[in-house]
């Protein structure tokens, strides 16, 4: 084991530099962030607004993952918590930014203790062999406490670096602790009251060797990847180093290898493979692995280590699917959360006291529990339903009710955002499904609606689907019905693949894992048509990320779709082998991706829409970040020569997410008004929108005029090993069956 905790004068004295001090200050509301906590004075619409949904107020990252860091923070007498509240401002184009502190019980208001800074988005140091990737991801800022309660640290941006900060759980003052000319990346209390952080020197002295590189031209090699960057980016492998801070003197030195640990400034010569999950407590550990070690996706193993020091394993299939896990405090037990129910659409939590026999289940919901804490018997969880967003709760470990402390967003209970119904089918491949139909609130029994599909998350509150492009529930409230729809498992995880190239090469084995997505889309478009409620000729589908690569197999292999809308583009022969970084162009061509000069258009034929431009019956929507808008061109262009309807809008300083108010708005705005021309033949008459519409109308004029294509039609349905008939679902109501309130199946 090599310690990562060395420094130099140098470097110590960059971190004692007064210069790069933030002077206390008072906590006060900011008057553009007034709102940040109360809603008092916010005007309502009588019709769901675009901004009702950009400015919710967000405690964690907007995503509906189940596995989020402690978002939530308990004090160490368990009395009350500390949490971030975060609001877009779309006018300012900015968010308000505030840390807040309240009493763990219902009707506590929270009390500011801290506000500003700028959003702090995550960053990947390791994708391919490079590092410093942005993102438009928030991180996850967890507050941490003092010992002796009255103070609460967390890292905070204000100005050029992220610093540790500490507020008075009062709300008296605010400062930065640390003034590091690097990020601080992770901290930790001492026992003496002091603050351990790390950050990575390393790399900003390789990023400031590559400014100056530039002056006499940028060597192209493996550093480049040209779909993003028009210069090269750090490799991967900048060390984390750790320090000591003094909070009081602010005397700062190099940190100990055992307080350099704890913040995970360590690098092991040997490292066996890392648990899925990990506890510890008074020595004692619990961990999740996998089940079959040999195969690259598996159940989950849960294992406890016994106060004799042997170990408990988990046998029973509630541990098959564990998400997250936790000590449960004054018992020898584990908390854990595992994925249950059809197609692992619910969430269950359970209590594991090996001693006693098989885990205990406290509370099956088919919510999403974010950020979770126990202390004591109680359970403290950032809860979201599909029509609630994100609030804190206090669940009983012992019986599973659950109370409201705080509702970040009570506006929301005052607007009425559609009839939500949970679905629950099979793919063509025998996969569970699942989806949520969310129809207009002005809904009556015998209308018919056109259709937006939206990919590819339905957990939780139903926002925007994955990277909050696509409003749900606006659109509903414009007469649409829209489907959001959970992605099922990739198919490479469901054979016998040992690692990551086997289990891509059986994902992209005849494209099955497309094929698979494809027909989960479609099976749930049938489900949706034969309750009679879709308007089977205006049906119109989107896509983030893994959701584009379903629209383009879609838009290849049906004609169901007359428009759609998606947020990158797109897999094609000539971006996917000449543009990405040499990493992971070597991993394209293990897993099966043919090179260019292999001239292998048949690989490519059934996914690329560039070589299929001229199949293409959908109006296309594009609006990509400019890191990712060079991945567009070839199949824009071929659009375009074909003479389909495609627009396309770059967003600057974006990324693979997009974290911009303004642009988020915008794109909301623009996917309404896209739909509701080309399904509803309906033309916003805003001064701003006037060239737009202009435009499309020349497309649609222009495109009626093209080569004749393709009428609506269905891929044929292909069969399941041993179901007579193939899989070709029934569109009467005697095909569907109740399976709970609000919720309904296909046979």
């Amino acid at each position: 084991m090599r310690i990562l905790a060395w420094t130099t004068g140098a470097l110590i004295l960059l971190l004692s530099c007064p210069a790069l001090a933030s002077a206390e200050y008072a906590a006060q509301a900011s008057p553009d962030c007034a709102d940040i906590i109360s809603a008092t004075g916010h005007s309502r619409a009588s019709r769901l607004q675009p901004e009702d949904m950009i400015r919710l107020r967000d405690i964690g990252p907007p995503d509906g993952s189940a596995a989020a860091a402690g978002l939530i923070s308990a004090s160490p007498d368990g009395r009350h918590l500390a949490f971030q509240i975060r609001r877009a401002d779309p006018a300012a184009n900015g968010y308000c930014l505030a840390m807040v502190v309240m009493e763990a019980r219902p009707g506590a208001v929270p009390r500011i203790v801290d506000q500003g800074g700028v959003l702090i988005r995550y960053q990947y140091d390791d994708l391919w062999g490079l590092a410093g990737w942005p993102t438009g991801w928030p991180v996850e800022i967890v507050p941490r406490w003092s010992a002796d309660g009255q103070w609460i640290a967390f890292l905070k941006k204000q100005g050029a670096r992220v610093q540790v900060w500490r507020a008075r759980v009062d709300g008296s003052s605010s400062q930065a602790v640390t003034r590091s000319p690097d990020d601080v990346v992770g901290f930790a209390w001492t026992g003496d009251g002091g603050i351990i952080f790390s950050t990575r020197p390393e790399y900003g002295r390789r990023l400031a060797a590559i400014e100056s590189e530039g002056l006499s031209g940028f060597l192209f090699d493996d550093r480049f990847w040209p779909l993003a960057r028009s210069r090269p980016m750090v490799r991967a492998g900048s060390s984390l180093v750790a320090f000591h801070v003094n909070v009081e003197s602010q005397e700062l030195r190099s940190a100990t290898p055992e307080e350099a640990r704890t913040v995970g400034a360590v690098q092991e010569e040997e490292r066996v493979e890392r648990p899925l999950l990990s506890v510890v407590r008074e020595g004692r550990r619990a961990w999740v692995t996998k089940r079959e070690p040999q195969r690259y996706v598996s159940p989950t193993s849960l294992s406890v280590t016994l106060p004799d020091g042997t170990t408990a394993t988990c046998t029973s299939t509630a541990c098959d699917h564990i998400v997250d896990l936790w000590w449960s405090a004054g018992s020898a037990g584990v908390l854990f959360l595992a994925r249950t129910g059809w197609g692992s659409s619910d969430l269950s939590l359970f209590a594991w006291d090996p001693s006693v026999g098989s885990p205990r289940r406290i509370l099956a919901t088919a919510d999403l529990l974010v950020g979770c804490q126990p202390t004591g018997r109680h359970f403290f969880c950032l809860r979201e339903g599909s029509t609630t967003p994100r609030h804190l709760v206090d669940i009983d470990l012992v019986t599973g009710t659950s109370r409201t402390l705080f509702e970040p967003n009570p506006e929301i209970a005052s607007l009425r955002l559609g009839q939500v119904q949970r679905l629950q089918w099979r793919n063509n491949r025998g996969q569970e499904c699942f989806g949520d139909l969310v129809l207009p609130p002005t809904h009556k029994p015998g209308e018919k609606h056109p259709l937006i599909v939206v990919q590819y998350q339905s957990r939780g509150f139903l926002r925007g689907g994955t990277g909050d492009e696509y409003p749900i529930f606006l659109f509903a409230s414009h007469g649409y019905a829209v489907l959001s729809l959970q992605r099922p498992p990739e198919r490479g995880g469901l054979g016998d693949a040992k690692d990551q190239i086997s289990f891509e090469r059986s994902n992209i084995a005849k494209w099955a894992d497309r094929e698979s997505v494809l027909s989960a889309v479609l099976e749930g478009v049938r489900l949706a048509e034969s309750m009679g409620v879709i308007d089977e000729d205006r049906i119109g589908l989107t896509g983030l990320s893994d959701g584009v690569s379903t629209v383009m197999h879609a838009l290849i292999e049906t004609h169901i779709f007359k428009a759609v809308s998606i947020s990158q583009c797109c897999d094609d022969p000539k971006i996917q082998t000449n543009y990405v970084g040499s990493q992971f162009s070597d991993f394209l061509h293990q897993v099966g991706y043919p090179s260019l000069d292999e001239g292998r258009l048949d690989f490519w034929q059934p996914h690329s829409l560039a070589l299929n431009a001229a199949r293409v019956s959908a109006a296309i929507l594009i609006q990509v970040s400019e890191d990712e808008y060079r991945s567009a061109l070839e199949s824009f262009a071929a659009l375009r020569h074909s003479g389909r309807p495609v627009e396309m809008y770059v967003f600057p300083d974006e990324h693979h997410i997009k974290w911009q108010p303004a642009h988020r708005m915008a794109v909301y705005e623009r996917n309404l008004a896209w739909f509701d021309f080309w399904l509803r033949s309906i033309e916003d008459t805003s001064v701003e929108r006037a060239s737009e519409i202009a435009r499309w109308k020349a497309m649609r004029d222009s495109s009626a005029s093209a080569p004749a294509r393709q009428v609506a039609t269905w891929p044929t349905p292909r069969r399941r090993p041993g179901q007579e008939g193939g899989y070709s679902p029934c569109r009467s109501s005697g095909r569907i069956e109740q399976v709970g309130p609000g919720r309904c199946r296909h046979r």
